[in-house]
């Protein structure tokens, strides 16, 4: 269970960081400021309550989310010359391994296996 919390852990920290990326630190030039922070937290919104319940189909699905917030990131990180936002893609980039890296850690048991704890 400490690699599901730290999971959970880190899809709040995303959702923290998107509201103070596009919110107030940089926010969309063409979006605006509410239209950026719509696109960028609204999906990470939706599978919220699964992740928050630690159940292990939610957490999938959410990896399968963070996948378009990982291409983003490495774009933002790899084009962007200003130095605020380039922190901001690392420091997503880092949460969003932190999260597969607890969702690696999280074994499915087979359905006939004995639990042993």
């Amino acid at each position: 269970m400490p690699g599901l919390r730290s999971a959970r852990a880190a899809w709040l920290a995303l959702i923290a960081l998107q509201l103070v990326w596009f919110g107030w630190l940089a926010p969309a030039e063409t979006l605006g400021r509410s239209g950026g922070l719509l696109l960028a937290v609204a999906p990470l919104l939706l599978p919220l309550w699964p992740i928050l319940r630690l159940n292990l189909d939610g957490l999938v699905i959410g990896g399968l989310l963070l996948l378009v917030y990982f291409c983003f990131a490495v774009v933002e990180a790899w084009i962007s010359t200003g130095l605020a936002v380039r922190l901001l893609a690392l420091l997503e980039i880092a949460l969003i391994l932190l999260y597969y890296l607890a969702l690696l850690s999280v074994r499915r048991r087979r359905p006939g296996a004995a639990r042993s704890d």
